[in-house]
């Protein structure tokens, strides 16, 4: 016994040492190794199943959380009066779930779902096909239908086919009543042209965000399975200087110019002379072989270029004015023609006043010359001035440059070095070899009619978001000196009391405004002077016509009519354009409550133009306003 109790007693701290247990570092890194990565491989699993899902597996075990956006209400568009010109709804959109399709407990074929959606979508069959057998889990087979199309799929209840809400951009007038100038937006709500390109940013809004619980399809299986985590915010709304009903009245009655001249393209814009807001800014197209009339898809007032004509003289004759290159009331000997010589071996060219005999002449004062706008007397007064004078004062009136609105896709015209050809003086000085837009012109026209001093066009009446000007107007720039443009407007009265312009008088108003007939070039031919057998079939004019109309407290109106390209024996500005010009002008004063001369006031109530809501090319009608 006493060995037994040797023994134990011998247990000492060697042979504790020799039964512990060694720990080896390595080997618990790689056990802790491992333990994390089986770790991050089940969160890796879970994430995965979530951002994407296997469809059987859902279909067996429930649900998952899909994070939506909210798309933003884009703001609306509306006229000087509150009157929606653009608005977004909700529109049905229809999708599908490949995916889905192709792993349901109880498979269905995809001809047979195409071809029930073919009896109610304008989709092609087989792109809907190679849509909806693609390996993706959403697909888009037609966006923003009716709502009666939306419920219409819906009542099929085909497996793997919903509806799905989205914007849809309505335009409650049709494709006119300035849709040109407002502009369009794509599917997904982005400004693509016009004024909804130019302000974007502040229409669009900012998007929200939520969570959606769903099963495979887009079925809810949770109740109360959405939750809003970021609302969205709307876009702000853009009110225009535009009135929707004087826009109404200039488009129907440019349709119906285009029909009785058959003419292929006709435009109008009214405006304040003395604040430049723009009340209208219309444009038309006509098919020459169908002769259907539209609206234009583009803003042609601001877009479009052409040879004005005799509308530049009464620029031209500013210029001479303020520079005192010829007296207010001084004769002029003007003959019936008068020749420009040009380059060496070349015959000169002839300029012809056709009011007078051949070899004749005649003493007018400018004021004359002005008021039977005569191609003459107005190349010999700019010969006064000369081509640096002349140059400078077309482009301080601001043409060969862009006006400050600033539209999207806006056109400076084209104005050459005046001094680099013998024939552009004079040719400019009469409104050919120079390229200008109608708006350029009104603004031209604004400027006399403010007492020479320049005022940007402008559409937007609201502000920008950070508080500046919607329409940052230029710095009111002095042009001319307040005599010239007066001594200017006063001939342009004469224009339409006694001279080219009188269809363009309106009764209780006065009317300054002047005429244009330009000369295009000749189909193939270069320059503008027709062989004697095409003469008839291939002469192009562009008539035009463009005034301000005035009361009691001044310049309260103005307005540009030009038609391209009419046909008959009635082409010229005083013709074609000035009777529009009348009964659009006529129409706009009583609008906007502009009184005649010895009225302080307008006793008739509001004029009502219904909004256009059909098709410009409908049977010819008489306008609900005209000027006799």
């Amino acid at each position: 016994m006493s060995r037994l109790t040797s023994v134990r007693g011998s247990n000492n701290r060697g042979d504790r040492d020799r039964g512990s247990v060694e720990v080896n570092p390595w080997r618990v890194g790689v056990i802790f190794t491992v333990l994390v990565l089986v770790s991050a491989g089940f969160v890796w699993k879970l994430v995965d199943l979530q951002l994407s899902p296997d469809d059987d597996l859902l279909n067996n075990v429930g649900s998952y959380l899909r994070e939506e956006k909210i798309d933003a209400s884009r703001g609306n568009v509306v006229d000087r009066q509150g009157r929606l010109l653009a608005f977004s709804v909700p529109r049905p959109s229809i999708v599908g779930d490949p995916r889905g399709i192709a792993h349901s407990e109880n498979p269905v074929d995809v001809d047979d779902i195409v071809a029930e959606l073919a009896t109610v979508l304008g989709t092609d069959p087989g792109v809907m096909a190679t849509r909806l057998r693609s390996d993706k889990s959403f697909v888009y087979l037609e966006r923003q239908v009716e709502p009666e199309v939306g419920e219409a799929v819906a009542a099929l209840g085909l497996p793997g086919i919903w509806i799905m809400t989205e914007q849809y951009r309505e335009h409650p007038n049709g494709s006119c009543s300035a849709l040109s100038v407002v502009g369009r937006v794509d599917t997904e709500q982005v400004g693509i042209s016009g004024l909804e390109k130019k302000y974007d940013e502040q229409l669009e809004g900012s998007p929200g965000r939520a969570l959606r619980q769903t099963q495979l399809g887009g079925a809810v299986q949770i109740p109360d399975g959405y939750h809003v985590v970021e609302p969205h915010t709307p876009g702000e709304e853009l009110r225009l200087s535009i009135d929707r009903n004087i826009q109404y009245e200039a488009e129907q009655l440019l349709a119906r110019a285009l029909r009785e001249t058959e003419g292929t393209t006709a435009i109008a814009i009214v405006s304040n002379p003395l604040t430049g807001e723009i009340y209208a800014m219309a444009s038309a197209l006509r098919d020459e072989e169908t002769g259907e009339v539209e609206c234009s898809n583009a803003n042609l007032g601001a877009v479009w270029t052409y040879e004005p004509g005799s509308t530049m003289k009464g620029i031209t004759f500013a210029g001479v004015f303020d520079n005192g290159a010829w007296g207010v009331d001084e004769i002029v000997e003007v003959p019936a023609t008068v020749y420009v010589a040009r380059e060496s071996d070349v015959e000169s060219h002839a300029y012809h006043d056709y009011r007078l005999a051949h070899g004749t002449t005649v003493e007018n004062l400018p004021s004359t010359i002005l008021g039977h706008s005569s191609n003459t007397g107005t190349v010999l007064l700019a010969q006064e001035l000369g081509a640096d004078a002349l140059q400078q004062t077309f482009e301080n009136f601001g043409f060969g440059q862009l006006t400050g609105l600033a539209f999207p896709g806006e056109s400076p015209g084209i104005l050459d070095e005046l001094d680099s050809h013998s024939l552009l003086l004079s040719n400019t000085a009469i409104g050919q070899s120079i390229a200008v837009t109608p708006l350029q012109l009104i603004q031209a026209y604004n400027t006399l009619a403010n007492g020479g001093v320049s005022i940007a066009p402008k559409l937007v009446l609201d502000r920008e978001p950070d508080g500046s000007a919607a329409n940052p107007a230029h710095t009111e720039t002095r042009v001319v000196s307040p005599q010239s443009a007066q001594a200017v407007m006063e001939m342009l009265r004469g224009v339409v009391s006694s001279g080219t312009g009188r269809r363009a008088a309106l009764p209780g108003f006065l009317v300054a405004g002047k005429t244009g007939t330009a000369w295009q070039p000749c189909g193939d031919v270069s320059g503008y002077l027709c062989s004697e057998e095409d003469e008839e079939e291939e002469r192009h004019y562009t008539a035009s016509f463009v005034g301000i109309v005035e009361n009691d407290r001044g310049p309260v109106l103005s307005a540009i009519v030009v038609i391209d390209d009419p046909q008959g024996e009635n082409y010229t500005g005083g013709a074609v354009a000035a009777p529009v010009f009348a009964e659009l002008a006529g129409y706009s004063v009583r609008q906007l409550h502009l009184a005649p001369f010895g009225e302080q006031t307008v006793a008739a109530q509001r004029i009502r133009s219904d909004p256009a809501v059909a098709p410009l090319a409908l049977e010819p009608q008489e306008s609900q306003e005209s000027v006799q």
